[in-house]
């Protein structure tokens, strides 16, 4: 299982991965690429499903495709209080609730999944930001939500990109 940091990519890089053993990678941040973006990767282009990179472009399925597993990164639409405009961004239970919750209730309509990120400097401690709480309460906040989201659709559990990728193999190989 891998993850490249800032959504970092390129076609060699996976086919690195790959060659050293790599099965499953969650790197994908499948959103539109925005002027103000400053290096990354164009994923625009991905699919917000788990998918095999094309060995041409990693970024989207394609034949032939690397023996890799890509699970990409949730992405959507969510509104910071100083946003000027619509902006697509990961899904992170570290933002302040009343912003993710809101998220979460239109990506949970449209999926069956939620990949979400958070690193741990954004739980604790910091100055004040308009999307991240810096506030574990928050994130705990967040992930009740989660649940209760998904309880009124039928019910989730949470598990890691590794057993997410297990069950799409699993069904894959079955259908």
């Amino acid at each position: 299982m891998s993850r490249i940091g800032f959504g970092l990519g390129s076609n060699e890089l996976f086919a690195a991965l790959v060659e050293a053993g790599f099965s499953v990678d969650s790197t994908a941040m499948p959103r539109p690429r925005y002027p103000w973006t400053k290096g990354g990767v164009d994923w625009s282009t991905s699919p917000d499903r788990p998918y095999r990179p094309s060995a041409a472009d990693y970024r989207v399925p394609g034949d032939p495709a690397l023996s890799l597993l890509e699970i990409p990164i949730s992405c959507a639409t969510v509104a910071a209080p100083d946003d000027t405009r619509s902006v697509v961004r990961y899904m992170n239970p570290a933002y302040h609730p009343r912003i993710f919750q809101r998220s979460l209730e239109g990506w949970i309509a449209d999926h069956d999944h939620l990949v979400t990120i958070a690193h741990p400097y954004e739980l604790t401690g910091a100055a004040s930001h308009s999307l991240l709480a810096f506030d574990v309460q928050a994130f705990e906040d967040n992930v009740m939500k989660v649940e209760a989201v998904c309880a009124m659709t039928g019910g989730c559990e949470f598990i890691t990109v590794r057993d997410m990728a297990d069950r799409h193999l699993r069904d894959a190989a079955s259908a």
